[in-house]
């Protein structure tokens, strides 16, 4: 027992992957129960916080009438698409800017603006340019995750230790041999875990965008639904059921990342 409790309360203490697990199967009974415990004492209506049999519930009514796993895989595939392009339009740049001072110092003012930039009032532009369907959709994914993405790829270039850059330096390597051997493997490991919360982040946008024309679906536009119905059992239900598939495609990212960096599990 006190193996399992070890360093559970020290400052920044490190915890082991069972230790991991049962903290997180605790924390989810201790959430369910609050949840039922608040709704069977009626502390709050239902129309705030209904119970949470009645949310899964709601479920299969969502499957059945409303084509739930079409339009979360309409949602899903939408999501994927954006990330995608998002990274091979970002990895590049933000190398290139970052390797690059006199570029850099040119695109500083407009990557750095952007990020200002309230993101879901700009839906209109891209749907002037790409019109109201599926590609307008991705591209606005797209654009909302490059605008966070490149400079962190910035930034990561910054952080890549001079020791491995004066390392191969010393063994003879040019400037290509140094990009290529160093920089691109040592950042693009880093970043991956970048992307890896960004994927997390996408998902708000997701959820905003598809609420241009709703006719096309997506769990966006169910959720839409379900608030203008009064419907609370659903409209949790699908909050439920969207972070349930960003979680799952949140680990399949990671499970990538340690394909691609299988350097990265050493000393795990």
């Amino acid at each position: 027992m006190r193996k399992l409790t070890n360093n559970l309360f020290e400052l920044r203490g490190e915890i082991t992957t069972q230790q991991k697990t049962i903290l997180g199967i605790l924390g989810v009974v201790v959430w369910f129960l609050s949840w039922w415990l608040i709704s069977a004492q009626a502390w709050l209506p239902p129309q705030v916080a209904p119970g949470p049999f009645a949310v899964l519930g709601a479920i299969p009514e969502l499957h059945f009438e409303h084509a739930l796993v079409r339009n979360v895989w309409y949602t899903l595939q939408m999501n994927l698409h954006g990330t995608m392009n998002a990274i091979l339009f970002s990895l590049p740049i933000g190398l290139l800017l970052g390797l690059t001072p006199f570029l850099r110092g040119m695109a500083t003012p407009f990557y750095v603006g952007l990020r200002f930039i309230p993101l879901p009032v700009i839906i209109g532009l891209f749907m002037l340019w790409a019109g109201i369907g599926y590609s307008m959709k991705t591209w606005f994914l797209t654009f909302a995750i490059i605008v966070y993405l490149i400079p962190t790829v910035i930034q990561r270039v910054d952080e890549t230790p001079n020791i491995y850059v004066n390392t191969a330096r010393t063994l003879g390597a040019n400037r290509w041999q140094i990009i290529w051997n160093v920089y691109i493997p040592d950042v693009f490991s880093r970043v991956w875990d970048d992307i890896v919360i960004l994927v997390a982040i996408s998902w708000t946008y997701i959820s905003i965008v598809e609420v241009v024309n709703k006719s096309d679906g997506g769990i966006g536009a169910l959720i839409y639904m379900a608030q203008r119905q009064s419907s609370p059992e659903k409209y949790y239900a699908l909050l439920l059921i969207l972070m349930l598939v960003a979680y799952l495609q949140t680990l399949a990212f990671k499970q990538i990342g340690q394909w691609l960096f299988p350097h990265k599990r050493i000393g795990r």
